[in-house]
């Protein structure tokens, strides 16, 4: 943590309508994994401690002090954390409104590594746009579009920016994979039925999401259904089966062996320890 910091400070913006264009937060500490997702916004991370591991787009990237990226709504990507993470974090919505800072962050979308001097200065930028909560609307939303065009460029500035992110056209199929996943996990679905969904061939869609997810279609299904389980049962109000069949397990008995393989614990066990 920068030494001065607030602990976990955050600031989100919105529209007339309520939508939220702009968040903030610093010192957003990551301590566990994350599978492989998407956003429906941009996202833009600095990493001030910590060490961690990402598949971007199915390209393996380490992450420590320094280590940046801008990411765009179709980059996949996914987090191992080796080290707890504390970052810097602005989420930018495509609909925020000002043309030149979509532009902006789409010819700068990629991972950087900045030096102990920039990252200083990116990450005071980053507390002063949470210091605009406290603004004026009409002059807290030209401020952050400064403040945010000031943070971008530091990134066009890197000679290293390797790892620009360039569109790739197999990442709408993979978005529109996982979003026909998170709405249909519950059910008995395969492989086939998402490439039937996608309207391209079987074989080559499996191929590709291994490619990109570092997962198996039918492992990423299953880790998203424990994950589910796992939440439900700490809530404490949910028996054992009922979860079992919530999150789309065809049996008392494979539930019971798949998660007790995943977390080293039975659901029961886990249950009773609310």
């Amino acid at each position: 943590m920068i030494q001065g910091a607030k602990p976990f400070p955050v600031a989100s913006f919105r529209d007339e309508s309520n939508q939220q264009m702009f968040f903030f937060c610093r010192n957003h500490k990551l301590n566990e994994n994350y599978p492989p997702h998407i956003h429906d916004y941009f996202e833009i991370e600095i990493v001030v401690s910590g060490k961690g591991k990402q598949f971007l787009n199915g390209i393996p990237f380490n992450l420590e002090r320094g280590s940046a990226h801008i990411l765009s709504t179709t980059d996949v990507h996914d987090l191992t954390v080796l080290e707890p993470l504390d970052i810097c974090k602005i989420m930018v919505h495509p609909e925020q409104g000002d043309e030149k800072i979509t532009r902006e962050i789409l010819n700068n979308l990629g991972i950087v590594k900045f030096n102990e001097k920039e990252l200083s200065e990116v990450i005071l930028l980053t507390e002063m746009l949470i210091d605009e909560e406290s603004a004026s609307e009409k002059d807290s939303m030209s401020m952050i579009h400064q403040l945010l065009r000031c943070i971008i460029i530091k990134f066009s500035r890197q000679e290293n920016l390797s790892t620009r992110i360039n569109p790739n056209p197999q990442n709408k199929y993979i978005k529109d994979a996982i979003n026909y996943i998170m709405l249909n996990y519950i059910n008995d679905i395969s492989s086939a039925d998402i490439a039937e969904y996608l309207n391209i061939n079987a074989a080559y869609f499996s191929t590709m999401f291994r490619k990109f997810m570092n997962f198996t279609v039918t492992e990423y299904i299953t880790n998203l259904r424990l994950r589910r389980a796992k939440t439900m049962l700490s809530m404490g109000i949910y028996s054992v089966s009922e979860v079992c069949y919530a999150c789309g397990f065809n049996s008392v008995s494979n539930f019971f062996r798949v998660f007790k393989l995943k977390y080293g614990i039975a659901p029961s066990e886990l249950k009773r320890k609310r």
